[in-house]
């Protein structure tokens, strides 16, 4: 199943999708989307530093020998979820 933002489910759920929005609130739209893609960013960056700082130590072995970096053991949970 496709992850739907919360601007989307928003625009599809209230206005019945983006072709009923008025252009100039599309205006809007557009920045929330932005501010979405900020969040996850950060969020992101969060969970990696918290990973570099010991809070998922035990997450960072793989078969119990090879030390996993952060970017790679995020790409590995990304891709589980998908």
């Amino acid at each position: 199943m496709k992850k739907v933002s919360a601007v989307d489910w928003l625009i599809d759920s209230y206005f019945g999708g983006l072709g009923m929005v008025t252009p100039n609130f599309r205006k809007f739209i557009k920045q929330a989307k932005e501010m979405e893609k900020e969040q996850d960013k950060n969020s992101e960056q969060d969970i990696k530093s918290a990973y570099n700082e010991g809070a998922f130590a035990q997450l960072r072995y793989r078969d119990g020998k090879k030390w996993v970096d952060s970017n790679e053991w995020f790409e590995n949970i990304k891709n589980k979820q998908q």
